[in-house]
């Protein structure tokens, strides 16, 4: 965004006030070519049957961790480019629920989640595909003594892209960013509050 010595700071511009690029640079990025997405609901079941576990009562939490995933591009067509990307992505959730029998004991159960999916897209076997995803757990119920199924919520994203060199308009380099604000420590509260009083108030003092 402009400020008031005409120097250009990250951030939005104002409607109508876009200042005039300053160069054109060459910068090298990962160009995105074509992309698509897809919801999906899938639900997940934890089979307690290790005699470890205890039956569960109620569920306390429930998240996902670790997303990975690999890609493969295919040509199947040159005129347009067009290529098959299979993907396969895994993740992992994690469930901690209370126990029957003792109400302040706890158990966590885990479960790797792998999907596959094939989707065509613009582009050429000299490309990579990249996968993005928002997973969340949307809620677990107990069916019974040994089994728990939650729904998981997936939101994937998958795009061919190549590794190119881009010329664009630019306002020079980027700016030293502010210094950072860091927590004050007891000292440091302690050496900036106002001296504390040596005496009690004066009575008149203690109406003002």
């Amino acid at each position: 965004m402009p400020t008031n010595d005409n120097q250009v700071l990250p951030g939005p511009f104002v409607p109508g006030e876009v200042p005039d690029p300053i160069e054109a640079v060459c910068i090298q990025v990962d160009k995105i070519y074509d992309a698509c997405s897809q919801k999906r609901c899938p639900t997940v079941q934890f089979d307690l049957i290790d005699d470890a576990l205890c039956p569960p009562k109620s569920i306390i939490s429930c998240s996902t961790r670790d997303f990975e995933f690999d890609c493969d591009l295919t040509q199947i067509q040159d005129d347009p480019p067009l290529v098959r990307a299979h993907v396969t992505y895994w993740y992992w959730v994690d469930v901690e629920y209370q126990c029957v029998a003792n109400g302040n004991a706890t158990e966590t159960v885990s479960e790797r989640v792998e999907h596959e999916k094939t989707v065509v897209l613009f582009g050429t076997d000299e490309m990579f595909c990249k996968v993005e995803a928002v997973i969340e757990c949307l809620g677990c119920d107990i069916i019974n003594d040994h089994k728990i199924q939650c729904e998981i919520g997936e939101y994937v994203v998958i795009k061919s892209a190549l590794h190119v060199q881009l010329l664009v308009p630019a306002y020079g380099f980027c700016p030293p960013p502010p210094e950072c604000e860091e927590l004050p420590t007891r000292c440091e509260e302690f050496f900036e509050a106002p001296p504390p009083r040596l005496f009690p108030p004066q009575p008149w003092e203690l109406n003002s």
